[in-house]
This record gives C-alpha cells, structure tokens and sequence, in this order.
C-alpha cells in the first residue's frame, strides 16, 4: 500500500499542527517578552521551544500507524516543522507589533523608557524562533519518525 503524505488530508495535518505549534511558542514567547524586563531571564524562552518541539512529537506519534515507513515520518515531520517556523514568525510579528514596547528599536538607541528595556532583543527572538525551533522540530522528527517506524517482517527460515 502506497501512503501519499503529499495529498490534501496530510496538508491540512501539517498546517493545522504547524499552527498549533507556532501558536503555542508565540503566546509563550510573547509572555516571557511581556513579562521579562530585563535580558537575564530569556532562557525561559527554550520552554517555548520545548512546547514547539512536543507537537512536532504528537503529531509523529499520532501518524505512527498512517505513515508506514520511518524516511517518510521524518518527511513529515520535517514538513509540520517547517510550517509551524513559518507560522511563528508570523504570529510573532503580529504579537510584537502590538506590544505597547519598542521591540524593534535598535540595541544602541537609548532607551527612554525604563519598561523598554527588551528594545533590541527583537532579532535575538526571530533567530531563536528559526533556528533553534526547526533544529528541535528536525531532530524530534529524526529521532521518534524513526523509532516509531513498524516491525520489519521476519526473514523467512530458508534465508538465515
């Protein structure tokens, strides 16, 4: 049996999932931004990171018995990463815009005021969401598309 992971039913999986995953690291992104006043604290970033990466991972585990082989899991989950990087990027964007800060002024304009003191992190946090996001997205996909693939059949006893 030939799975297609091409066709229209795996296309609306990869972009509801991909969605899914960039909605999850934007609004916890968006949070940490909001909330963080001071640049000592961006390591709780990665928890956004991390949540992108566990719906990468759920939808490789939901497709475990659709997808047969372990090369076409990772296509697909390579798919779902890369759709949900281009959503996040979006989806920050849009968060980033709306925020009463300055995210996108320069790191040497001088901040005037005291609350805008993540001016200039903006950069920091689209490179976060690119890289850092597909290099887990990538590696989740790997690591569990192939350890998810099926049982091999057994040799037959003529050819031990």
């Amino acid at each position: 049996m030939e799975t297609n992971i091409f066709s229209k039913s795996f296309w609306k999986g990869y972009i509801g999932f991909g969605f899914v995953a960039a909605l999850l690291y934007a609004s916890i992104t968006a949070s940490v931004i909001a909330g963080v006043h001071q640049s000592e604290n961006t390591w709780q970033l990665y928890i956004g990171n991390a949540a992108f990466a566990g719906v990468v991972l759920l939808y490789v585990w939901l497709k475990r018995f659709t997808i047969p082989t372990g090369s076409l899991k990772v296509i697909a989950g390579a798919i779902v990463t890369a759709m949900g990087v281009f959503f996040s990027c979006l989806l920050l964007l849009l968060a980033l815009a709306l925020m009463p800060l300055q995210p996108f002024a320069s790191a040497n304009t001088p901040v005037t005021n005291p609350l805008d003191s993540n001016s200039g992190q903006v950069w920091n946090i689209f490179i976060n969401a690119i890289m850092v996001n597909f290099l887990w997205g990538a590696i989740t996909a790997a690591v569990f598309g192939l350890a998810l693939q099926r049982p091999q059949a057994k040799l037959s006893a003529g050819n031990e």
